[in-house]
């Protein structure tokens, strides 16, 4: 979106628009609740901005969408990696390593989890973005490696736990004898 803007000679300035997207309260409130508070609707709304003065934050309409769709898909990316349905992999958002900033950067460039951001093809990115992904790769390899001593612990514990049950067999059919034996014992002293 643009806005034509006449400078001071009379010529015309053409400025883009900051156009952002995002979850918040409608305007006016709904209705009233059982204790006599507004209540809100959630809405999408729109923030158009030019900066330094001019701003409008309002909720969002059809025409919103279709004037600016590239903020729209990034509106849509951000929900997308803020809910996680649908993706596997460890989510990017939950990843302590980045900064807000990088996490919202890679949601806007459709990476979620982060094996997504491992496997991305860095040429386009930010050095910041680009430092996350081979810090990503690195955490993979490092969990392949621990996944597959996780696999020698668990399948040691696991022969423990057989040997334990047989030890425990053992014990009982030695007690057993123990009793035998003292019986036997109690009858040749006895005769």
């Amino acid at each position: 979106m643009q806005f034509d803007r006449f400078g001071e000679r009379g010529d015309r300035e053409i400025t883009d628009v900051l156009v952002r997207f995002y979850i918040g309260n409608d305007d006016f409130p709904s209705g009233v609740d059982k204790n006599g508070m507004p209540v809100y609707q959630v809405v999408l709304r729109v923030n158009k901005s030019k900066p330094p003065l001019l701003g409008v934050d309002r909720p969002a309409t059809d025409d919103d969408i279709a004037e600016s769709p590239e903020a729209y898909r990034m509106y849509q990316n951000e929900q997308k990696g803020r809910e996680m349905e649908g993706t596997t992999g460890y989510p990017i958002a939950m990843w302590m390593v980045p900064t807000a900033s990088e996490v919202s950067e890679c949601w806007k460039n459709g990476i979620f989890t982060v094996e997504q951001l491992a496997k991305h093809q860095t040429a386009k990115m930010p050095p910041a973005i680009v430092e996350l992904a081979k810090r990503a790769r690195k955490m993979i390899e490092l969990t392949a490696k621990q996944g597959r001593f996780e696999a020698i612990i668990s399948n040691l514990e696991a022969t423990v736990a057989a040997q334990n049950e047989q030890i425990n067999e053992l014990r009982t059919a030695n007690e057993g004898m123990k009793v035998r034996l003292d019986i036997l014992a109690a009858r040749g002293i006895a005769a």
